[in-house]
């Protein structure tokens, strides 16, 4: 047994347990006392995060024994089996529930489990992959809109430089992959096989397309895992670049 997890006990008297975050953030806050993750909010309050950017900094067992324990879990609840009901039926299909109104978007959405997004190619992910099959007589096909939401969202602002640089086949994820990564080496991971490109996957959801559709500095440098304030060239310089863009959200929000 881990000596964190025995400390944890005797210091708030339950178990630790790895699938609450209040039960995380009392463990690498106050058991392990790792400074990861702490962050200012604006009114002067502080908050503290354990996402997996977050626990892959903090050097303790424990940390690697959470990352470890999400993993399988969070596949076995997202594809598998959620609150004591199995996604797979008895006849061996999936029958997942399709929603024609639930979003905002007014996109379709797919639930219990979402056949919109299947897990990485991990070996982990391979697992649940390997159980879909197409039936007898049948293949799978799999198609893929190339960058559809960075491209909507040129002809939507109209962002010259954006529109040009797509024409272009401009792949501003990995862009933006290389300028951070310079900015901050220690987003590249250190056990990925090709770190800038796994980097890539996480920029384009948590720096790009956040500020793209509106999040704060802050919040995206949260969501990366650094601390505040540290990309704040970055930030300017992507707005600068990408002028047309935030014209295009000012003018929407002030409908």
């Amino acid at each position: 047994k881990d000596p964190s997890v025995v400390l944890y006990k005797n210091e708030f008297g339950a178990d630790f347990n790895p699938a609450s975050d209040q039960s995380c953030v009392r463990m690498f806050r106050v058991i392990v006392g790792a400074r990861e993750g702490a962050s200012q909010n604006r009114d002067g309050t502080q908050s503290y995060s354990v996402t997996k950017p977050v626990l892959e900094k903090i050097k303790e067992p424990i940390a690697a024994k959470v990352l470890a324990w999400r993993a399988p879990q969070k596949l076995l609840s997202t594809y598998i089996w959620r609150d004591g009901h199995k996604f797979v039926y008895p006849d061996g299909k999936l029958h997942p529930v399709l929603n024609t109104l639930a979003t905002v978007t007014g996109r379709l959405s797919s639930e219990e489990p979402s056949e919109q997004n299947l897990p990485k190619r991990s070996d982990l992910g391979k697992e649940v992959r390997r159980q879909l099959r197409a039936p007898r007589g049948y293949l799978f096909c799999s198609v893929d809109y190339g960058q559809i939401e960075a491209r909507g969202i040129a002809m939507a602002a109209r962002d010259k430089v954006f529109v040009r640089a797509l024409w272009e086949d401009y792949d501003v994820h990995m862009e933006w992959a290389v300028r951070l990564s310079k900015a901050w080496p220690e987003l590249l991971s250190r056990t990925a096989k090709d770190p800038l490109k796994k980097l890539r996957q996480k920029v384009k959801s948590d720096w790009v397309f956040a500020l793209f559709f509106g999040a704060a500095q802050g919040t995206a440098e949260r969501h990366l895992g650094v601390p505040p304030g540290s990309l704040s060239a970055e930030y300017e310089e992507f707005w600068r670049i990408f002028s047309g863009v935030r014209e295009w959200q000012e003018q929407q929000q002030a409908l």
